[in-house]
């Protein structure tokens, strides 16, 4: 049964000072009965994807109707948080971290922002029902946040917002009320922005090839390997590597619409969002002492400790091969050995390659 909402345009506008005044930076509404409309564009796009990324594949008649998420959904609210900050400046004997990754798990921070916004909903409304998504369903994301009439793919392969960059996590919340399909934030986003057709500056700072005018390569790109993927990183792409043991943002700093001038919240962020980490506390020679125990305490509401221990220290010996030969302590990794195959085959490599000094 279709539920007349209480929603006039003073009340959306409301809604969306509120939603801004929360940390939203941009906000768009949508019909939940459009998903089924993506799903030969979605099914071509993730074809040649790799097999660490089988969710994608998964509960397909969940991404075409949106009821079996939250019974009789009709509306999708789609809203975006900025995590854009200074970068952090390490050392190269130093591990570099994906901004994203820097501070609290977003679906954590998320999910009780979504939750004040369907509870502000919910008061003029007292009989709506609201699911709040922070990738915790199958959920068609970069689809619905292209109805932002302020949105755009850029080239490196990411949603940008007018005045958000590209560097901003997504979340939605579904409800049981019909609202217009409208763009709330940022206003006056009449004109959608496009990437200038001369610009390659995401391409050439790509390190792998990942990214070119033929489109976007998950099995080469670094932040796929070093936290999706689940095998060895080829070693082809080792050396391409450099420090970075979690993630790659260089697609994204190298985007002038990412830099600050260009970026309306910038450096309002939410603080679940800010750098957690010395980097005193990232030196190779300090990381590869770390226990799985200490993997845990270290990064407890982070989202690296979702790619769990074994694959944090892969991570680390892969980028131990770019580190001069000989600065490495080789004694320290003795508590990794003997812990799968994988490993035991890079300590191996480590100790050889800094042997040779």
């Amino acid at each position: 049964m279709t539920k007349t909402p209480n929603v006039t345009d003073d009340f959306l506008t409301q809604f969306a000072l509120y939603s801004q005044s929360i940390g939203v930076c941009a906000l768009s509404i949508a019909d939940s009965s459009l998903a089924l409309k993506n799903k030969t564009s979605f099914l071509e796009g993730i074809q040649n994807f790799p097999e660490d990324l089988d969710y994608l594949h998964k509960n397909q008649e969940v991404r075409d109707n949106l009821d079996l998420i939250l019974p009789n959904a009709q509306s999708v609210i789609t809203c975006a948080f900025s995590y854009a900050q200074e970068p952090i400046k390490v050392a190269s004997t130093q591990a570099q971290i994906s901004m994203y990754a820097l501070g609290r798990d977003y679906h954590k921070a998320l999910k009780s922002k979504l939750k004040l916004l369907g509870e502000f909903l919910k008061k003029a409304n007292p009989s709506l029902n609201y699911r709040a998504i922070t990738d915790s369903a199958p959920f068609y994301e970069k689809y619905y946040a292209l109805f932002n009439n302020a949105s755009c793919i850029g080239k490196n392969n990411l949603v940008r917002i007018k005045n958000c960059g590209s560097m901003i996590f997504f979340a939605e919340l579904l409800v049981d009320i019909t609202l217009p399909q409208v763009t709330l934030l940022p206003k006056e986003s009449k004109t959608r922005p496009l990437c200038p057709s001369n610009c390659q500056k995401c391409l050439k700072a790509c390190p792998t090839g990942a990214l070119s005018e033929n489109g976007f390569d998950p099995k080469k790109c670094l932040s796929y390997l070093t936290i999706e993927n689940k095998g060895p990183i080829p070693d082809e792409i080792i050396p391409l590597l450099g420090n970075k043991i979690y993630g790659c943002d260089l697609c994204q700093t190298s985007c002038p619409y990412n830099q600050a001038k260009n970026i309306a919240s910038f450096p309002n962020i939410l603080t679940d969002f800010f750098n957690r980490y010395d980097p005193k506390n990232l030196a190779f020679n300090k990381l590869i002492t770390m226990t799985e125990a200490e993997f845990k305490t270290t990064f407890a509401g982070s989202a690296i400790l979702r790619i769990g221990y074994n694959a944090f220290m892969r991570n680390i010996l892969c980028c131990l091969l770019n580190q001069p030969k000989g600065s490495i302590d080789l004694q320290l990794l003795n508590h990794l050995a003997n812990r799968s195959p994988l490993l035991d085959n890079l300590l191996e490599r480590v100790k050889k390659y800094h042997q040779s000094s």
